[in-house]
């Protein structure tokens, strides 16, 4: 079985203070679609992890369309669970880049990729967002960024991924963040297409 490459960008102290894994048995996420629909994923119970609901989800993919995912390259920051990123390459996404400093979330995404037969399609970094981003190398076509509610990265986090070539032209980044955060409608070459609410959550699109 191939094994998905896995770059340890950020030392031990980067985990501290930023999500806690408890030890009782992993959770299940479904695949809403493409190839995996319907699949089951695997992941840890993990106090402060907030995995973007089925129902968000469906609506996400539902307003970018079919066609977002197709031979896209993807970036999915604050990965998480990897769940959309995985579900961008279920879609028929070309490539999908993960970004997550949490160890064994970071194991568990290489585990499902592994499983799905997805390793050649994607690369794990284990790092801070903010330490590993002026690193990519840019040029994708579709951005899923989803922080942690209490940290304050807009401005830094969303002023890189909007420098002139980090996203291609007609390029798509989504955005969850709680409502009532106060986001900008342009952030560089990126304008907001579209801002909708789940509850206390909330998704905006920007297109470059």
């Amino acid at each position: 079985m191939a094994t998905s490459r896995v770059l340890e960008m950020g030392s031990a102290l980067e985990l501290k203070g930023r999500r806690a894994v408890t030890s009782t048995g992993p959770e299940t996420m479904r695949i809403t679609g493409g190839f995996h629909r319907g699949r089951n994923l695997r992941t840890p119970r993990a106090v402060g992890l907030r995995p973007t609901t089925e129902r968000v989800r469906g609506a996400i993919f539902s307003i970018l369309g079919q066609e977002a995912c197709k031979g896209a390259r993807v970036l999915d920051l604050y990965a998480g669970t990897g769940i959309m990123g995985i579900e961008a390459l279920s879609r028929d996404a070309s490539w999908a880049d993960f970004v997550e400093v949490d160890g064994r979330l970071v194991r568990q995404i290489r585990d499902n990729l592994d499983d799905m037969s997805l390793a050649g399609k994607s690369q794990v970094y284990r790092a801070k967002v903010d330490s590993v981003l002026g690193r990519l190398v840019g040029g994708y076509d579709l951005v899923f960024s989803d922080p942690p509610y209490r940290l304050d990265v807009w401005d830094q986090l969303m002023g890189t991924v909007g420098e002139r070539g980090f996203v291609n032209e007609g390029g798509v980044v989504v955005v969850e963040y709680r409502f009532g955060t106060d986001v900008s409608e342009t952030y560089g070459v990126l304008r907001q297409d579209m801002n909708r609410r789940y509850g206390d959550t909330a998704i905006a699109v920007y297109r470059t």
